[in-house]
């Protein structure tokens, strides 16, 4: 879906003010088509509206999050760690934060330099 015109806010404008013109609690019987065509209009503009937004919301929190460095990572156990690209971003399941024993990590976010898996607390090589 593409980004709204202004023409096609200024056609949701004028619906909501015919809409909101209505001030008949009866409207003539010929009306009611006219004000059902707009009702159902503005309904498929204001869909539209809500898909796009909800759309490039999507697409913001997804920068932001990358942005943070708290991107959705892949997790993978110690073992199951693919060969890294520099700067690539995972979270170790059993990873060791510092202070627990070998074979009780509880899970760490890494990153790939230099050819190693790398903590980010400690920047030492993860291990379980």
């Amino acid at each position: 879906m593409s980004t709204p015109t202004q023409a096609q806010f200024t056609l949701l404008a004028n619906r909501v003010t015919a809409i909101d013109g209505i001030t008949s609690p009866n409207p003539p019987a010929a009306a009611v088509p006219t004000i059902q065509a707009d009702l159902n209009g503005l309904h498929t503009t204001l869909n539209q509206l809500v898909l796009l937004l909800q759309s490039q919301l999507n697409q913001v929190l997804a920068t932001v999050s990358q942005i943070q460095g708290t991107s959705y990572a892949p997790q993978y156990t110690f073992a199951t760690l693919p060969s890294g690209v520099e700067g690539q971003v995972s979270y170790v399941t059993n990873g060791r934060k510092v202070g627990e024993g070998t074979g009780l990590g509880t899970g760490v976010p890494v990153y790939y330099s230099n050819g190693l898996w790398r903590v980010y607390s400690t920047d030492t090589i993860v291990q379980v």
